[in-house]
This record gives C-alpha cells, sequence and structure tokens, in this order.
C-alpha cells in the first residue's frame, strides 16, 4: 500500500512496496497547460471520455506545472496541479530559510452545459462553464469562463474550434482551435489566443510580468505516440513552452493483459461415486493442491446431500467473482457422481460475506467452456449476502489435505506478489495464516519553509500472527534508511490540541519506529452485521481501545457504521510511552450509493482534538477498480490561526485516490496503492487511523458484488484487454 499525503503544505509518502508502472494508455491531445482539455493556454468546451485520467508537466518561463485532470463524470471534468514562478521567492529571506521559488497549488473544475447537437440541432456547439483557482488557498491564478465548441470534418482534415469569454486572470474574449489530418494521425497543429493578465500574478513586478501585454496568440504542433505519451513544443506567452504527459483510461476494465497469471483450470477427471469420492485421499489432495496454487485459502469442504459445499479465501483476486469462479471450475471438473448443486461461501478476513449457489451444473460446464453467456449462467447461479454460518454445524467438513508446500511455513508465498519488475516487497504466510511483508518505504515532504523537499527512505517491516481464525496480532514496524526530515524546525502555531500538526517530530526521534501493534478481532454476528474490536498502538501518534459496527442491508444502497474509540496520544520518542492527552472519538457514518458508482458518506461526531461536527466524503470508483474521491469537515473547532483566520476558521479538505495493483500488473493481486493530498496538516476536524476499517475491508468483497450481482466479469478466469 502507497500512501500520501500533504502535511503543512508538505507531501508524505509511505510505501508498502515500490513501484513503477507502465500503462496502456490512449491518445493524449487536447490538453491545455493546466490539464483542462484544451489547447495552449485556453480551454475547451469538448470533454474527453468518462474516468479518462490526465498527467503531465508543462514549463513556459516562469512557470512550470505538474498538473492532474480527471473526467469525473460524462459531464464533469476536474483538475489539479502544483505550480511554481522561477525567481520569485516563496518565503521572506531569514535563519532556516532555504524554500526557493514560490510555489503553489490550484484546482479547477469544468460543467458541460450542452454536448455538441443537442436538442437534434447539428450545428449547436457544445457549451461548457470552467472556474480555476477560485476558493480554494491563495487564489493566486484565480479564472472563471463560458467556452463553446465545435468540431468540424472535410474529408481526411478534422479541425475543432472554440470561443469562450473569461474574467479575472483571463479577462474578455479567448479561442483556440486544432488541425488534424488522418495522414499524419499522431500530429496536429494547435493554435490560441489568449486574455491572461499577468499583473496580479504573485511576484509579477519583481520578475517583469506586469509588463507582458494583456492578449496574445500561441502556436504549437503535438505529436501523440501510439503508446499513449505526448508532447506539445509550443510559442506561449512569447516564450518557447514544453508540455508533456500521458492519459490513463480508468474506464475501462483492464489496462494490462495479464501474461503472468496462470491459465484457467481446464482438465478433467474420471467421476468416482459420492462415498468413494468423499474418502479417496489421493483425489482430495490433488484437489486441494489445485485449489492453492489457483490463489485459493482456508479451504473447507463438505458433501451433503448430493450438494458440495465450499468455504474460501484468496490472498490473489481482488474481484471475489473470480476466485469463487476459479474455485468453482476446479470443483465441477473434479465432481463426484450424481453432483447436483455447487455451493461456495467467500470469506474476507476469515469472516464469511458472499454466497454462491450454482443449480444447474451443465450450465455451469457451457459457461466455462464458452457456450453460456453471463445473463443465462445467472438465471442458475443464485448469489446472496452469506450468514455466519451458512452449513450446517453437524456435517463434518471432509479430510481436506494441506498443500505440498505446508512443509515450509516460514518461506511460502502469501499469493500478494504482483509481478512487476520494479516492486520490490517480500512476503509469505503460513498454513495457519500468519503473514509477514518487508518493502521500501518512501516518505517525501513538499513546502516547509526549511527546504521545498525534504525526504525518507526507510525498509518497512510488516506481519499478522494470526492468534485464533478472527482473532490477530498486527504490527507494523520502520527503519529509516536515509533521510533529512529532521531539518524540519517550523513548530506548530495551532491553538487546538496538537493531535496532527506535530506529525514532524515523530519522524525526527529515531531511525526505528514501531507504527502499529495492535489486538483486532472480527466477528459476524448476524447476517447484516460485522463488527470489530481493537486494543494496542493504532497508529503513529496514537494508542487506543475501542470497536466497529457496520450494517450492511441486503439489496439496500446503503449502509451503516459506528465506530468509537478512547484513545491516548503516544509519546514521541519512545514507542510505548503515553502522554496524558487522553479523548474519547467516534463517528456514525452513512454511505450512500449513487448513480456512476458514486459513494456519498456523511460522518458526524466527535474528532480527535475533541471538535464535534460532519466530514462529507465523496468518491467515485471507475470500472478499473480506481477510486477518486474528496472530503470536507466541519465542526465546532474553530482553528483561526494561519491558514484560518477568525473570520474565516480552518476547515480540513482534501482529496484522495486508491489505484489497485491490479489495473496495471500482470498478474492478480489484492494489494493496492493509495494517495491522500490535503492543503494543511491541521488539528480540527481530524480521524485515528483505523487498525481495521470494516467498510474498505468488505467493500470490493461484499458491498460492490451485492451492488451489482450481474456483473460476472472474470468470473470463468479468462481475462481480455478492451478495444480502445
Amino acid at each position: 500500500m502507497l500512501t500520501y499525503r500533504l502535511d503543512n503544505q508538505r507531501l508524505r509518502l509511505r510505501a508498502a512496496g515500490f513501484v513503477a508502472c507502465s500503462l496502456c494508455c490512449c491518445a493524449f491531445g487536447q490538453t491545455s497547460y493546466n490539464g483542462s482539455s484544451g489547447y495552449i493556454n485556453t480551454p475547451s468546451a469538448l470533454m474527453r471520455a468518462d474516468g479518462t485520467l490526465v498527467t503531465g508537466l508543462s514549463h513556459a518561463s516562469p512557470y512550470t506545472s505538474l498538473y492532474l485532470g480527471l473526467q469525473a463524470l460524462p459531464g464533469l471534468e476536474i483538475t489539479g496541479r502544483y505550480q511554481q514562478t522561477a525567481g520569485v521567492p516563496g518565503f521572506t529571506p531569514g535563519p532556516g530559510i532555504d524554500y526557493g521559488s514560490f510555489k503553489d497549488k490550484a484546482a479547477g473544475a469544468k460543467l458541460r452545459l450542452l454536448p455538441q447537437g443537442a436538442f437534434d440541432l447539428p450545428w449547436l456547439p457544445a457549451l461548457a462553464l470552467g472556474v480555476d483557482d477560485i476558493g480554494i488557498g491563495t487564489e493566486a491564478f484565480a479564472t472563471a469562463y463560458l467556452v463553446g465548441s465545435q468540431q468540424m470534418r472535410w474529408g481526411q482534415a478534422a479541425i475543432d474550434a472554440s470561443i469562450g469569454y473569461g474574467q479575472r486572470r483571463m479577462q474578455g474574449v479567448f479561442g483556440g482551435v486544432r488541425y488534424t489530418h488522418s495522414r499524419w494521425a499522431d500530429w496536429a497543429l494547435v493554435a490560441d489566443y489568449d486574455r491572461i493578465d499577468f499583473r496580479n500574478d504573485v511576484g509579477a513586478r519583481r520578475i517583469g510580468l506586469d509588463k507582458r501585454p494583456v492578449g496574445q496568440f500561441n502556436l504549437g504542433l503535438e505529436y501523440t505516440a501510439p503508446s499513449g505519451w505526448s508532447i506539445q513544443l509550443a510559442r506561449r506567452d512569447g516564450q518557447a513552452a514544453i508540455n508533456v504527459g500521458l492519459i490513463v483510461p480508468l474506464g475501462l476494465t483492464s489496462l494490462r493483459a495479464k501474461t503472468a497469471e496462470p491459465a484457467p483450470y481446464v482438465a478433467f477427471h474420471d467421476t468416482l461415486p459420492a462415498t468413494q469420492w468423499a474418502t479417496d485421499q489421493d483425489q482430495l489432495r490433488s484437489l486441494s493442491q489445485q485449489l492453492h496454487a489457483d490463489g485459493l485459502r482456508n479451504l473447507q469442504l463438505k458433501l451433503v446431500q448430493g450438494v458440495l459445499h465450499a468455504r474460501l479465501s484468496s490472498n490473489r483476486y481482488l474481484d471475489p467473482h473470480r476466485a469463487v469462479g476459479r474455485a468453482m471450475r476446479i470443483l465441477l471438473a473434479n465432481a463426484p457422481q450424481g453432483l447436483q448443486r455447487i455451493e461456495v461461501t467467500y470469506l474476507n478476513e476469515g469472516l464469511p460475506t458472499l454466497h454462491y449457489a450454482a443449480t444447474d451444473l451443465e450450465q455451469l460446464a457451457r459457461y466455462f467452456s464458452g457456450g453460456a453467456t453471463g445473463d443465462e449462467l445467472l438465471t442458475h447461479l443464485h448469489i446472496t449476502m452469506a450468514g455466519p454460518d451458512p452449513v450446517a454445524p453437524d456435517e463434518a467438513a471432509l479430510p481436506l489435505p494441506p498443500p505440498d508446500n505446508s512443509h515450509t511455513p516460514r518461506l511460502a508465498d502469501d499469493g500478494m506478489h504482483t509481478g512487476l519488475p520494479l516492486d520490490l516487497r517480500m512476503g509469505g504466510e503460513t498454513p495457519a495464516g500468519h503473514q509477514w511483508s518487508i518493502a521500501p518505504a518512501v516518505q517525501i515532504f513538499f513546502n516547509d519553509p526549511s527546504g521545498a523537499l525534504k525526504g525518507a527512505v526507510d525498509l518497512r517491516a510488516e506481519g499478522r500472527y494470526q492468534l485464533l481464525p478472527n482473532l490477530s496480532l498486527d504490527a507494523a514496524a520502520n527503519l529509516r534508511l536515509v533521510e533529512n526530515i529532521s531539518d524540519v524546525r517550523k513548530p506548530s502555531n495551532s491553538l487546538l490540541p496538537h493531535v496532527r500538526s506535530d506529525i514532524a517530530e515523530y519522524y525526527r526521534s529515531s531511525r526505528y519506529k514501531l507504527d502499529k501493534l495492535v489486538l483486532n478481532h472480527l466477528a459476524h454476528p448476524t447476517r447484516h452485521w460485522y463488527t470489530r474490536a481493537s486494543v494496542g498502538l493504532y497508529e503513529t501518534m496514537f494508542a487506543g481501545i475501542g470497536g466497529q459496527l457496520m450494517y450492511v442491508p441486503e439489496g439496500a444502497p446503503w449502509t451503516l457504521d459506528l465506530s468509537l474509540d478512547h484513545l491516548a496520544q503516544r509519546d514521541a520518542s519512545a514507542p510505548f510511552k503515553l502522554t496524558d492527552y487522553r479523548v474519547w472519538s467516534g463517528q456514525a457514518a452513512l454511505h450512500a450509493e449513487l448513480a456512476h458508482q458514486l459513494t456519498g458518506t456523511v460522518r458526524l461526531g466527535r474528532f480527535l482534538a475533541g471538535d464535534t461536527g460532519a466530514r462529507f466524503e465523496l468518491k467515485r470508483e471507475f470500472a478499473s477498480g480506481v477510486q477518486l474521491g474528496l472530503w470536507y469537515t466541519v465542526t465546532n473547532g474553530r482553528d483561526t490561526t494561519s491558514p484560518g483566520s477568525v473570520a474565516d476558521p480552518y476547515r480540513d479538505k482534501g482529496v484522495f485516490m486508491r489505484i489497485p495493483f491490479d489495473t496495471v500488473a500482470p498478474r492478480h493481486s489484492k494489494r493496492s496503492l493509495q494517495i491522500q493530498l490535503s492543503p494543511w496538516t491541521r488539528d480540527v476536524g481530524q480521524m485515528v487511523t483505523a487498525p481495521a476499517d470494516l467498510r474498505q475491508l468488505f467493500e470490493r468483497n461484499l458491498l460492490r458484488p451485492l451492488q451489482s450481482p450481474a456483473d460476472l466479469q472474470g468470473f470463468g478466469g479468462v481475462d481480455a484487454i478492451e478495444p480502445r
């Protein structure tokens, strides 16, 4: 797992695995310098395909921008960038200040009001309303605009043209045009006319920006490589400019072929009578080995009156449909004579989540051989929420022999490696479920006055000791290898209890850091309820005792959960020492599933600094499994010191992203990369890092399949890359 967080305008990256990903991407074009669909400086009303993610770097003196753009909904585009202005100091020079040039973060959004050809009028242009850098932070580059665009084609030539009107930084009428020809499909000519007023930019007088005229023509040449990267060379604002970038189509279910994944099981065996099959050790040993080789764990089989019941889990597959499909394929191929049904209960974290019942085995065999569609299969495949014990307890489990590698418990592969060349993670598991992993960890801090870039390289070890089936001891520790974070000296100015704003102190005290040591007990007491109880060192800054309840109504587009913890702040210099600060913290959360795989969350309760209020979250999950979202918190904790004020207290806010390795790896994996960005690390509206958040643990393995049971993508175990 990877996590980023912007702390006191510092960006922190912690990696449990270091990975460089090669993505299959589509064409880059129509991207302006800030990541919005457009030309050079000006935006367009034309939008990219739903789920398209854009990332890139642009430069035209004195500005350098690292940007990210996302087609968050079919008619909504959002952008964010981190921009540097060369020659303008970020902080007033003084002792310990070595920050460098001014750097600023900006976010924007563009909403489509009309698509091209609306109301069956082909001549009617697309129309969009947009804002950039308004309402957040310094508003150093604030712009609002209305723009219309039209795409036209004559034979092999194509032109898209736009005209719009802007206010604030881009004042007045602007426009742009792009020309392409099918004979040179990888190339495009682009030009625009902007109305940027540089006079109010930060440091404009210092570096002469106030002398630039308002209203300039820009001209550029674009090349888009078949692999998806692109480069634009331009004359922008009288300066030579370059814009390079990449687009990732998150709306596709698969971005890379699973070339390192074992092929689906296809062998069939002579059937045995049920009584002989259930006692044949060679047959059961072969079955156990085949299931284990396909990444299936915690195996339990029962044969009851012609029904084969299986309970299993998987460390490998992100999608439970795929895991269960692989299991049913193997069970069907090795079935005894007279078998009438196959039922599989899928386990997550040792708890039953989903129950699959295949009532027509001939139809199931036709589906696996390609002779039946998913819709046809669903008439005889029933997927429901699993109860605590769907199999009668008086029926004895079959004596399933362990797999052949059980004699090397300390070194057994845990099935979670990705196959990515630079994934340096090592990990293993034992037949009893104990797990361990070791991987590099990187932390990066931006924008501290003591230096624009601070960082550390750690070696991170994580482990789980399974005391009982649902009781584990989870631990994580870091060994610092190289770092300069200890140079950060800017103290927190917060008037609230320092529950987060002193985070740098926790990275300065020692090369060794015990991040987590916690007992977790998970339970599934009734059909719709899941519970967690925890005690120990929750995270870097807090220890505690508490728990969580989650209610999952089957067939409803919402879930509820309640968390409550009594917490003590950990001492920065001693792993087992606690400070005098104590707090009860807990939130009741309602999660509602909306259209376009959007999830809205409202959390009400008490936060780490003792403040009470609400946290609002909105996220979207794309077909690729990537999740992107944002949060905003409103509490009675008045954070009036900078960046807040008496008139406008600071509110905790930010954006987050979760990328499953399964999306980019050549084999299936449950691991994921997580990114979280917030403008500042402050103390208002903060939540403790849960030892095991039930909603996150069960989202992919229970909630998503229940919300879309008809989506059997991957159930047959065969992968395909979607056409682009």
